[in-house]
């Protein structure tokens, strides 16, 4: 029988894994803290770990008619995020980084906040992935009371935020590194490849 303490540091651990940025949300957090500053960046970041806590949520408690509600919105969401991701990704192209982090939060930085919430909390897949490092780390049919369960959730969006700070403050600096000329090219080879994902998503029909 876990202890609340372990369920708790597992969590966190489980949010950290499951954010890495390995899909397309994940890349779009990248270019927003490479394009636009750490405010950005980390704006889309707390998106995806909303998504992931809602995701643990279900994934512990086996809430079918939340996860088959949240999929089965998938095919318009699917087609907006695509359309999204490829007008993201031509105006990266398009306009180089600024030289300097944007200070104040921008309509744009919440959508981006809105964009990988939905786009994660749709995805079946962050469903597979949650199960599956459930399961490695020993989080499965866990059994929380309402307070419990708001803290097992928390753990796992400040483990995603966590991972996510890290990263942002390691593109900053390499951007500090890098110059305006480096950083412009990275920023628009992401760029590239948010349109290459958001045309893929389009393509796939949903």
């Amino acid at each position: 029988m876990l202890t609340f303490q372990v369920v708790l540091i597992k969590a966190f651990l489980a949010g950290g894994v499951a954010a890495l940025p390995l899909g397309p949300m994940g890349i779009w957090c990248l270019q927003r803290t490479v394009g636009h500053g750490r405010r950005a960046g980390l704006l889309a970041a707390a998106g995806i770990a909303a998504a992931l806590g809602l995701w643990g949520w279900v994934v512990v408690h086996g809430l079918e008619f939340v996860s088959g509600w949240l999929v089965a919105g998938t095919p318009w969401v699917r087609y907006g995020l695509g359309i999204a991701l490829l007008t993201a990704g031509a105006s990266g192209i398009r306009r180089p980084p600024p030289r300097t982090a944007i200070p104040s939060a921008s309509a744009s930085d919440w959508g981006g906040f809105a964009m990988t919430f939905c786009g994660v909390a749709t995805n079946p897949v962050t469903l597979v992935t949650l199960a599956a490092v459930f399961g490695a780390i020993g989080l499965v049919r866990v059994e929380l009371d309402a307070m419990r369960a708001v803290g097992f959730v928390t753990a796992i969006g400040l483990g995603a935020m966590t991972l996510w700070i890290g990263l942002a403050e390691l593109l900053l600096r390499l951007r500090q590194r890098w110059g305006d000329v480096a950083t412009s090219r990275v920023s628009r080879a992401l760029s590239g490849l948010l349109v290459l994902l958001g045309a893929s998503y389009l393509l796939a029909g949903g």
